[in-house]
């Protein structure tokens, strides 16, 4: 039978106790207290009385009858069992001292703990079973600790610890806490510009609105740049403060009817000493170039003359002197590397073209990474046949 079926038996067994008293059964006879008690117990109990083969005279005794129901009830408890119960049991979260105190007095009336020695054991499952360690510190250090003794101190500890955090929690303002200071939003403010202005696109005086610029969209028919009239091309306007043009991602096509091989001004760049007749020179490493640039005072032995002159994607003609074959070396890795050069005037940056740069390590293109697209001829893309 489990624990809660015993307590709702003792419980209601002290419930009858009570109605006897108030209804004065004991003043009575035997028999009428036996009719008394089954007329409270209620058909179901009376139907297990009928079981109990009791005989109908005066000879039995109410103290007999309840003797019966509480075997047929309770019947017989493995007291091992219920004191390895109680002496498991711990307090429980959310519940206090008293509770748990409770709990354990209801479990011990099932363990036929001997009189002498049942507040001492509820003692020390009350010290060993109580959740807050510093309340068992507090038990283990007093001496002859008595089961009275530990739940005052157990009561105390509840209750102190309640009234610092009602304390605390009156110090703590809420407003300056979670208070959130709603700042007004910001007006976004329109910077207004002139109504009309020089357009330094257009050249004209029109308001400063893209949409209302007639060179929106339109195309320079010197630089082939976006958004602006040759007039106010600045590129073009930069080529003509310059001594000489610098010559940059220099591409020939052999396979090409055009006159000329095309050049195109980048920038950002990168660049690498080599030794040229033992001399450092300063070369651009180009990945748009196909072909190599050497100044003519850095070239020796010029073998061929070249057929094409160079020109820039910008329509900038750079005239060559012809072929040169030169020794270079890389004083980073003193590797000499025989180099064949388009050979320019001496104001041209001196290039390494793609092919070049590949071979002496100096780029390294992985095709593993990209997938390759046929390359154009040159003059079907600037003649606009495409």
């Amino acid at each position: 039978m489990s624990t809660d079926d015993i307590l709702f038996r003792q419980l209601h067994k002290k419930q009858t106790n009570v109605d006897y008293i108030l209804s004065e059964v004991q003043q009575k006879g035997n028999k009428y207290q036996k009719a008394m008690f089954l007329h409270c117990i209620g058909p179901d109990a009376l139907k297990v009385y009928n079981t109990f083969n009791l005989p109908e005279d005066d000879t039995t005794k109410l103290e007999d009858i309840v003797t019966k129901f509480e075997d047929f009830i309770i019947g017989e408890t493995n007291e091992t069992y219920e004191r390895y119960k109680f002496n498991q049991r711990n307090q429980l979260p959310e519940k206090s001292a008293d509770q748990f105190l409770t709990a354990l007095k209801t479990l011990s009336s099932t363990c036929n703990f001997c009189d002498c020695m049942k507040e001492s054991l509820l003692r020390d499952r009350l010290v060993t079973g109580i959740s807050n360690p510093e309340t068992r510190k507090k038990l283990l250090e007093r001496r002859k600790l008595t089961l009275q003794d530990a739940v005052d101190i157990c009561r105390a500890t509840e209750s102190s610890a309640s009234q610092i955090k009602d304390m605390d929690h009156k110090h703590t303002s809420p407003e300056t806490v979670h208070k959130i200071v709603n700042r007004p939003a910001r007006q976004a403010t329109l910077r207004l510009k002139p109504a009309q202005a020089t357009c330094k696109f257009c050249g004209g005086q029109t308001p400063f609105l893209k949409s209302k610029c007639p060179a929106y969209g339109k195309t320079c028919s010197k630089c082939a740049g976006k958004k602006h009239f040759a007039k106010f091309c600045k590129r073009s306007q930069k080529k003509h403060h310059k001594a000489a043009p610098k010559v940059r991602n220099v591409k020939t096509d052999s396979d090409s009817e055009s006159t000329y091989d095309w050049v195109n001004a980048i920038k950002g760049t990168i660049k690498c000493n080599m030794l040229v007749k033992g001399k450092p020179v300063a070369f651009l490493i180009d990945s748009g170039a196909s072909v190599n640039l050497l100044p003519v005072k850095y070239a020796t032995h010029l073998v061929a003359s070249s057929t094409k002159p160079l020109r820039s994607y910008c329509d900038t003609v750079v005239d060559t002197k012809g072929i040169s074959r030169q020794i270079i070396t890389n004083p980073k890795t003193s590797k000499n590397y025989s180099v064949e050069f388009v050979v320019v005037d001496n104001e041209c940056q001196p290039v390494i073209g793609l092919k070049a740069a590949r071979q002496m390590t100096l780029l390294v293109i992985k095709e593993n990474n990209f997938e390759q697209v046929a390359s154009l001829a040159h003059s079907a893309i600037f003649n606009g046949e495409l």
